[in-house]
């Protein structure tokens, strides 16, 4: 559970460097933070297929078009700015507008 905190404040940091609304700040540490206790991997060991995992999970319950989006935008930010990773999701669809 630590690495995650440790995790977290990494991102906080980062959003407040990027001056990120607050609205942003609390979406993205709340996702980041479901992301890591789902996946319970250290974040050296987190790989574009845990993301891909993750998002397909929330689709197969039913979450919304826009909450997939905004998971996906918070994952791409965590990896690309944190751990410094290259994420590609192009062959994750989004779902349907209901």
């Amino acid at each position: 559970m630590e690495h995650i905190i440790e995790e977290l404040q990494k991102v906080k940091e980062e959003l407040l460097l990027r001056s990120y609304s607050q609205k942003k700040h609390k979406s993205y540490l709340y996702i980041i933070q479901k992301f890591l206790v789902q996946t319970n991997k250290s974040s050296l060991c987190l790989e574009e297929k845990d993301v891909r995992s993750y998002l397909l999970e929330l689709i197969g319950k039913g979450y919304g078009r826009e909450s997939v989006r905004l998971t996906r935008a918070a994952l791409r930010f965590y990896f690309k700015n944190i751990l410094r990773k290259l994420l590609s999701l192009e062959n994750v669809p989004l779902p349907k507008r209901a």
